[in-house]
């Protein structure tokens, strides 16, 4: 009787779990610098500005305009739905580059809010009052746009990964 040997090469099962033990998180929003810097036109910071749009003020009579949370939501949400993401997650997992995959999404969130920015989170976001229009105009602004007055909440925005400790 022969004994017949079995061998098995787990070094992929070796390198998922090694990359799974990294761990990560993603931030996207208005950071560092950016949040402290005082906005052009007023005395507020960019992120109190941020803040009263992304939540609105009842107190201000300013609609809730969510450029972060909404916009990646939804982003978040169909890019898994679609499978993409899990795709690209056992992909990277695999090659024990589990960071690149956080990368790809951290960039994949900004692009979201971008593109709220610019389509007014797809015609979602209330429409300016009127005498915030005449307001611009009067600065020689013809932006009508929502946000969009100097840009400089845009610009704001930045995302970055970090690695949990």
């Amino acid at each position: 009787m022969t004994k017949s040997q079995l061998t098995y090469n787990n070094k992929l099962l070796v390198d998922l779990q090694k990359s799974l033990k990294e761990r990560y998180y993603i931030e996207v929003g208005i950071l560092g610098d950016n949040a402290t810097q005082l906005h052009s036109d007023s005395s507020y910071t960019n992120a109190q500005i941020g803040a009263v749009h992304e939540f609105g003020s009842f107190s201000r009579n300013i609609p809730r305009r969510s450029f972060l949370y909404d916009p990646i939501k939804e982003g978040v949400d169909d890019l898994m739905q679609d499978g993409v993401m899990n795709n690209l997650f056992n992909k990277y997992a695999k090659a024990n580059a589990i960071r690149k995959w956080y990368l790809l999404l951290e960039s994949y969130c900004e692009s979201f809010v971008n593109n709220a920015f610019v389509s007014s989170f797809r015609g979602r976001w209330a429409d300016l009052k009127r005498s915030t229009v005449e307001r611009r105009k009067q600065k020689g602004n013809v932006q009508q746009f929502p946000l969009m007055d100097t840009g400089q909440l845009r610009r704001s925005i930045s995302g970055r990964v970090v690695k949990i400790k």
